[in-house]
């Protein structure tokens, strides 16, 4: 029995090149869908929502609107202790990205604002160092989601809903309710619709009569700053007087006891948004794809 050794001499291409070939391949395709009206669509969801709009989701936005923003409000505050940082900043982080995401945002079952995630994780990240170290550690979480984005990696309410639940007269299409029955239908769906928003309405006032007359018998705030902060880039670095001794804090050092925070923050936030689609897409067609929403 005889072998035949066979060699094969046809020079092969190098396994650089073609990772260069393949990524340029891989960036050509990503610009080419840049430029699509699917892609705009995609990015600026407003523009697919907005020509649809009309005055009932108005009113059922109006309700929405002050039932969260007054819920928000202890909630940012009570965060913003979480996090180590001054009461202010929890109202701050609450509403601006609002105000962004009814152009870029997809999904309205996703918090915007701060979380006890990311309080948690801000404070472990910060630990003590000051605002400003979160004022960068925000800006950073951002950059780092957007980039995401752009790659595509990535009892008493019981009962108060219950009276929402509720109408009164004909059911369906058999008779027509008279003008009383559709007021009392219309301030129980205003009940059951803005539960949390009186629920913190009815909490402030007794807690405002447990305190005007000494001590409270709970641990209360206290005043909040009035007002909004100045508006300036991040700090990518700072000076601070610590017993009349001036301490420069460098960009690079600050990202150096940040640590792995840069990274694990929106990471975490990530994880956040895509759970809460996830669970909402047992009922409704949410967006799952978490590059729609960091972008």
């Amino acid at each position: 029995m005889k072998f035949i050794s066979v060699i094969d001499d046809t020079p092969k291409k190098s396994s650089t090149k073609e990772a260069i070939k393949s990524i340029g391949q891989w960036t050509k395709r990503k610009l080419a869908n840049v430029c699509t009206k699917k892609t705009l669509y995609k990015r600026l969801p407003i523009l697919t929502w907005l020509p649809t709009y009309n005055l009932s989701f108005a009113i059922g936005d109006f309700v929405a609107g002050i039932t969260v923003g007054l819920t928000l409000i202890p909630q940012a505050l009570a965060y913003a202790g979480i996090a180590g940082l001054p009461t202010q900043y929890g109202l701050y982080g609450s509403f601006l990205g609002c105000f962004v995401y009814i152009i870029f945002g997809s999904c309205k079952d996703v918090a915007i604002g701060p979380t006890a995630i990311a309080a948690l994780l801000t404070f472990q990240v910060v630990d003590g160092r000051g605002p400003e170290y979160a004022v960068l550690l925000c800006f950073l979480t951002g950059l780092v989601q957007v980039l995401m984005g752009i790659f595509g990696l990535a009892v008493s309410q019981g009962y108060f809903k219950f009276i929402g639940a509720q109408q009164i007269g004909p059911k369906g299409g058999e008779l027509k309710p008279n003008k009383w029955q559709v007021v009392i239908n219309k301030t129980l769906w205003l009940i059951g619709t803005a539960r949390n928003a009186i629920l913190v309405v009815v909490c402030g006032f007794i807690g405002y009569a447990l305190s005007v007359n000494g001590p409270p018998p709970f641990q209360v705030i206290g005043s909040v700053p009035p007002g909004l902060p100045t508006f300036n880039v991040p700090p990518f670095g700072f000076e601070e007087n610590n017993n009349g001794t001036v301490v420069s804090h460098t960009f690079f050092e600050m990202l150096s006891n940040m640590g792995s925070g840069i990274i694990i923050v929106p990471l975490i936030g990530l994880l956040e948004d895509v759970a809460i689609c996830k669970a909402f897409c047992k009922l409704f067609f949410v967006s799952t794809v978490p590059d729609v929403d960091r972008t």
